[in-house]
């Protein structure tokens, strides 16, 4: 595990390896991106990569102790904050232990996961932490994107945003590193987006796969079936929290599809080939002024997701506005 595992992001990579090395490491740090980019991973080599003995070779080396031990989630200078919706008395608590020294590294590292799901209140008592921080203390807030933070909050923190990775790259990744078959491979980098984690659980999660197929045959039929079917359709697919981009990252792509395929009339562009049947059916159905108004609808949840607006508010406003923008032909 290290930086050379990240597919993609070089310029963040060089960027935090010239720091580390540089010892010019800021106090605070905003890493956000689309679930699928792995930013907690990221969080994590990086903590890791700022605890490790190692100066010389690579960084992270994750031979050294301190690499092995946050490998190990044990590492005692580094905490991590894995719940969706922190407590302001777990922040107070480390406002005060971040002041106490490190153990036995040079630096304290505290990883908050979920960093959107950070109340008001809770971003305001953090506030005071990134305003007065001691010289040894690193935050690294990990979130779906900068929009449920305070103003206040980013402009104190280093911002380090993941951008989707090139097809071709997830493909070589997919086909030489994980040993799938060729067309496995090429078939989930299309899939994915430019996002590892989407690749692969195309690959390995039976449930995505049947998501997937499942809202596509939902969109396919929503004008036959009405707002309250459908509505009662999407909550059969039982879409979780952590889920919620997944299923937008779909519905665009798709959409996407369902354009191209209604002006060229060529499976070779689809993304998802193997949906051709129900995307030229719906392409029938539907005119280009639809379509259009149905992908501005999906980018519009997709930036209510990011400022961390309900999954369950999020998916009743996409069969609402979907079926309305695909009633105009």
């Amino acid at each position: 595990m290290g930086f050379s595992t990240v597919l993609g992001q070089d310029y963040l990579k060089n960027k935090v390896l010239r720091q580390i090395k540089g010892n010019t490491l800021s106090h605070a740090y905003l890493i956000y991106g689309n679930p699928g980019l792995d930013p907690q991973g990221f969080a994590k080599i990086f903590a890791q990569g700022i605890l490790c003995k190692e100066r010389a070779g690579e960084i992270p080396c994750g031979k050294c102790i301190p690499c092995k031990k946050v490998l190990g989630d044990n590492h005692e200078d580094l905490k991590v904050y894995p719940e969706e919706t922190l407590k302001v008395e777990e922040i107070r608590n480390l406002e005060k232990d971040i002041h106490i020294k490190p153990y036995s590294a040079g630096k304290k590292i505290y990883i908050i996961n979920h960093g959107e799901g950070i109340t008001p209140q809770g971003q305001n008592a953090l506030l005071k932490t990134l305003e007065e921080p001691p010289s040894f203390g690193i935050i690294l807030i990990v979130a779906r994107g900068k929009e449920a933070l305070l103003p206040t909050i980013q402009s104190r923190c280093q911002g380090l945003g993941l951008k989707p990775v090139a097809g071709e790259e997830i493909y070589e990744a997919l086909k030489n590193s994980w040993g799938y078959p060729e067309e496995k491979a090429r078939e989930a980098s299309k899939i994915a987006g430019g996002k590892i984690k989407t690749a692969l659980r195309f690959l390995e999660d039976e449930d995505f796969e049947n998501r997937r197929k499942q809202l596509f045959y939902l969109y396919r039929q929503m004008e036959e079936k009405g707002i309250t079917e459908s509505m009662e359709a999407m909550e059969k697919l039982s879409v979780e929290k952590d889920q919620i981009e997944e299923v937008l990252d779909l519905s665009l792509s798709f959409f996407r599809d369902l354009l191209l395929y209604k002006e060229l009339q060529d499976p070779r562009w689809l993304i998802h080939g193997d949906q051709e049947k129900i995307i030229q059916d719906l392409g029938k159905k539907s005119g280009f002024k639809g379509i259009l108004k149905a992908l501005e609808e999906v980018e519009k949840m997709q930036n209510y997701a990011r400022a961390n607006v309900s999954p369950k508010s999020i998916l009743e406003m996409l069969v609402l506005n979907v079926h309305q923008a695909l009633s105009d032909k």
